[in-house]
């Protein structure tokens, strides 16, 4: 009976489909609903175009029977319906540009590389509060001077129009 599984094998392989691979990604039980509910509910709305709100309880039980099946056997379309919390972090993990290991295996120039991309995200967030400090410095010294206008204007000196005014040009350089 080894010879009916790589018939299929060759079938899948043929029609261009991915081999089984059996719990690959864990081994769902009908036990599993309220565990994957999240991955299951992204499935029903992405591959079934169903609401989850919407079906009736028999229903959700005879679909999440063949997510179940799908998820077992590691032929469901998309990585994010295994573990749906590990693939928003590895997204948001690229969107904020960070490297994104994609094995298990330990990579050293994927770590070297990693570690140069955390220092160069912490240097431009000192760039961003020297820039920070540099405008409150900027604003108190305009706070200052206005209140040196005011004092002089009291006393009937003559101020500059400039005195206790932010302009755009030194904000920009």
């Amino acid at each position: 009976m080894t010879l009916a599984p790589a018939r299929e094998e060759k079938k899948r392989a043929k029609a261009g489909l991915a081999p089984v691979e059996w719990g690959k990604h864990g081994i769902l039980t009908e036990a599993d609903i309220y565990t994957k509910s999240d991955e299951f509910h992204a499935w029903l709305v992405g591959e079934r175009m169903m609401n989850p709100e919407t079906t009736t309880k028999a229903k959700e039980k005879e679909l999440f029977k063949q997510f179940m099946e799908d998820f077992n056997t590691g032929t469901l379309p998309h990585e994010k319906y295994y573990d749906l919390k590990k693939y928003e972090t590895r997204m948001t993990a690229i969107k904020m540009g960070e490297t994104v290991e994609t094995s298990d295996s330990y990579d050293f120039n994927r770590d070297l590389e990693s570690a140069k991309a955390a220092h160069r995200r912490s240097s431009s967030a000192i760039d961003d509060q020297l820039l920070d400090r540099k405008r409150l410095e900027d604003l108190r010294r305009v706070q200052s001077e206005r209140v040196q206008r005011e004092k002089m204007t009291r006393l009937g000196f003559e101020v500059s129009e400039n005195l206790g005014v932010r302009l755009e040009d030194k904000m920009r350089g």
